[in-house]
């Protein structure tokens, strides 16, 4: 099984669409580090000073409040005169932007944990998990290419002939597959942890402060809190993988299943959100239930759940009831597959 592994993932590796996969997930990660830069709120302090951090936050503070009295006081004053204007709205926005960082330093300081800048290691790490979309359609091409490679160039015959059972030759494809998930997630976060130790503000305590709502603020472990969402991650890739893999035994055709896998992929939410309009039932469709991160922080105060009354654990069960019968139908079907000269 060792080798017939090994097979596989040499056979991909040193593809050209391997590389370019590599050099997708490495320009991602550097947008990923610099957005929080060119994108942060005006009002967002930078570093501070890890002998002085306290003082210069109640200095921050108090810039912040008079800078708040400041807008208050234009507000109310447009608002009397012209209180349709758009530049009531804007002023209204300054103000919550202000709110916002008064009450996120007020809770550094009650935590006594060290702020840190919009662009900082914990947060372009956890940020991995948002190139779930980018990982699943890289991983989505290699599941559907493990399969559907092998019958177009012919090589699936010399598979075949080999006194090893049809049954192991998918099974270590399979395995490929998950491998090829592993490697791409992992460089997904090598790579954003090189480039943020380059160019991020590190955080001082692993102690990871996120919003758990509007002016509301809350923190973790930032370890526990990533290794959750990685795993959950993984979880999601796995099961959408799986489905293209399936499809291609079951069609073979790349050109059929490829777009097909990914037409099911990013159709899944916005069907949940139609059908869940209708029925509760949606809650149980295999793809209402790909997305784990609604239910984990810091995403389940600012998402929460597609639909009320899922969880983790339901969703965890719900995935493996669809998984074991596509997995039995996937090598049932391989096992009877006929192969054509």
């Amino acid at each position: 099984m060792f080798k017939l592994v090994k097979n596989e993932w040499y056979k991909n590796f040193f593809r050209i669409r391997n590389y370019v996969s590599l050099l997708f997930i490495l320009f991602f990660s550097i947008i990923t580090v610099l957005l929080p830069t060119f994108f942060s709120s005006q009002y967002t302090t930078g570093s501070y000073d890890k002998d002085n951090w306290k003082e210069e936050v109640q200095s921050e503070l108090t810039a912040l409040d008079k800078k708040y009295s400041e807008a208050d006081k234009k507000y109310e004053s447009k608002l009397q005169s012209d209180p349709e204007s758009m530049e009531v709205m804007i002023l209204e926005s300054e103000k919550n932007e202000i709110t916002e960082e008064i009450n996120r330093l007020n809770y550094y300081l009650e935590q006594n944990i060290m702020p840190v800048s919009n662009n900082n290691l914990y947060d372009n790490l956890l940020s991995v998990t948002q190139m779930t979309g980018l990982i699943t359609v890289l991983i989505t091409v290699v599941a559907v290419s493990l399969i559907a490679d092998e019958f177009s160039s012919g090589t699936i015959k010399l598979l075949l002939i080999r006194s090893v059972s049809r049954f192991k030759i998918l099974l270590s494809k399979l395995i490929t597959m998950i491998l090829y998930i592993l490697f791409y997630t992992a460089s997904a976060i090598l790579f954003t942890l090189v480039i943020s130790l380059l160019m991020s503000d590190i955080n001082s305590s692993s102690s990871y402060v996120f919003s758990k709502g509007i002016h509301n603020f809350m923190h973790e472990n930032f370890y526990v809190l990533f290794a959750q969402n990685i795993v959950t991650q993984l979880f999601s890739i796995m099961m959408v993988s799986l489905i293209a893999f399936s499809l291609t035994v079951i069609f073979i055709s790349k050109s059929v299943t490829l777009p097909l896998s990914l037409a099911i992929y990013f159709m899944a939410g916005p069907m949940t959100m139609f059908l869940s309009q209708f029925t509760d039932l949606t809650r149980y469709l295999w793809f209402a239930n790909w997305d784990f991160k609604q239910f984990l922080l810091p995403f389940k105060h600012t998402q929460g759940p597609l639909i009320e009354g899922m969880t983790l654990t339901s969703s965890l069960l719900i995935n493996v009831l669809y998984c074991i019968p596509l997995l039995l139908i996937t090598f049932y079907f391989f096992q009877k597959k006929e192969i054509y000269n």
